[in-house]
């Protein structure tokens, strides 16, 4: 019996066993084929599905609104499974500011990013040439331009802070070393030169070119910039650099991706609403007008309490220019001047300085004005013509309080019954010493030394009080 038990079970086994045998394959091969899946082989699966690519248009100066614009779009593409981002760029440059936040959106993206100057007629000026370096790929149309990018000192017409010629620099006898115009300047240009050298070695480029576009205001054309390794390809056209790139390889943190651009669909990413509004507000002549329409609106209401408009209105224009102040870089002690210039103004008409605060306070306005925006592109600055038109109006808002001013100290004083002085009455009822005239159409209490008549006509010579003294004007 139990031979014949132990022969059912090992029969059994070797039955059960070939089933268990073929779960355990069908496991193990799900989990191979999962293993590329699951540990990230991305480059091979991004081969064989499709890859759209999309193109960003930025043909305007570098600041808050370009990149609120990229960031936005950038993210749009990537959402979408993008496998290339193209950025047409069109720029005389712009903010720092702005500048190193589209570079760093670019930098630490997961998708690869192509720069391409165009159309031909185009240039990526000053921070525009930050950008291109930034990228992981490279191009510009022919007859465009790329470089100078020095920083421009605030209303100053000073010379570009050449270097010396040296190993890191310019060939010898190129150029001669201009002087620094200040510390802030020094330290700006060393600033840009680190961060310009660091894009360089990250998509290895011509670092040595791209600092004397900073320190010498450099400037090369697309072809020179294809030769001199600044850029990867010159492309007549986006389908042309679309064809360049198929099959080309780029790092992306450190990770080698093939891109695959043949045959994919291409998308324009349109600027939204956002774009224009932030376009629109930050535009330093924009703001600047807002931010003295608001605190004129505000003393308005000040002056006249309940008319409410001058109220909403400079408040909507207060809130509208602190957007934009906040997205531009602003010099506090210019805003400060500003405001402090107007109250001194606004304060010419309670306090009898004769003209004092009022001067004070327009010089401080047009100080203010000047040093707004600390920013060293004069496209960022607040326009000189602008600061003449509003100097004039304030001046002109400040002549009209001086005239009230002196109008209202040069007037007879006005106060109490003293306004009736030498005005006319007519007496009421008969009376010898103390009885009732009329003078501008109200009756008051009268006293005289000579009787006067009904309906006589009297003279106020002086009052006390309530009560008019009066002569007659006839015997």
């Amino acid at each position: 019996m139990l031979s014949s038990l132990s022969l059912r079970i090992s029969s059994g086994n070797s039955q059960a066993l070939p089933t268990v045998s073929a779960i355990i394959a069908f496991l193990l091969s799900i989990f191979l084929l999962s293993f590329p899946l699951a540990f990230g082989d991305t480059p091979i699966s991004n081969e064989t599905r499709p890859s759209p690519v999309y193109v960003i248009e930025i043909d305007a100066a570098i600041g808050p609104a370009s990149f609120d614009h990229l960031k936005t779009s950038m993210r749009k593409a990537q959402r979408a499974g993008a496998g290339l981002i193209v950025v047409k760029l069109d720029t005389p440059g712009g903010l720092v500011s702005s500048m190193r936040e589209m570079t760093k959106e670019i930098l630490s993206s997961n998708t690869p990013v192509a720069v391409y100057v165009s159309p031909s007629g185009s240039y990526a000026a000053s921070a525009g040439a930050f950008i291109v370096y930034s990228a992981h790929v490279a191009s510009m149309a022919p007859g465009t331009n790329i470089g100078a990018a020095s920083p421009i000192p605030l209303g100053s017409d000073a010379p570009l802070p050449n270097t010396p010629a040296g190993e890191n620099n310019a060939a010898p006898g190129k150029d001669v070393p201009a002087p620094i115009a200040s510390t802030a300047q020094k330290k700006a240009i060393e600033d840009l030169t680190a961060y310009m050298r660091s894009m360089a070695e990250m998509n290895q480029r011509n670092a040595k070119l791209g600092v004397e576009m900073i320190t010498l205001g450099s400037s090369f054309s697309a072809r020179e910039a294809l030769e001199k390794n600044i850029i990867n390809f010159v492309s007549n056209d986006l389908d042309q650099l679309l064809q360049q790139l198929n099959g080309y390889q780029v790092k992306i943190k450190g990770e080698t991706v093939t891109l695959n651009t043949k045959g994919q669909s291409i998308t324009t990413v349109q600027p939204s609403w956002r774009y224009d509004f932030l376009s629109i507000i930050t535009d330093p002549n924009v703001t600047y007008i807002l931010l003295i329409a608001g605190i004129y609106g505000i003393l308005f209401e000040l002056y006249s309490p309940g008319a409410l408009f001058p109220g909403i209105l400079g408040f909507i224009c207060i809130i509208l220019a602190g957007y934009g102040l906040h997205l531009l870089p602003i010099n506090y002690a210019g805003l400060f001047l500003v405001i402090l210039g107007i109250i001194f103004i606004a304060a010419e008409t309670f306090v009898t300085s004769y003209g004092l605060l009022g001067l004070g306070g327009l010089i401080a306005f047009v100080i203010g004005s000047v040093f707004l925006l600390d920013t060293l592109y004069p496209v960022y600055s607040v326009s000189k013509v602008i600061i003449g038109v509003m100097a004039i109006l304030t001046g002109t808002i400040l002549s009209i309080i001086t005239n009230f001013v002196f109008g209202s100290l040069r007037a007879p004083q006005m106060t109490g019954g003293s306004e009736l002085i030498g005005k006319k009455a007519r007496v009421v009822v008969a009376f010898d010493d103390v009885g009732q005239v009329t003078c501008d159409g109200s009756v008051y209490s009268a006293e005289t030394e000579i009787p006067l008549r009904s309906g006589q006509h009297v003279i106020v010579k002086k009052t006390r009080g309530i009560r008019l003294f009066v002569e007659p004007i006839d015997s």
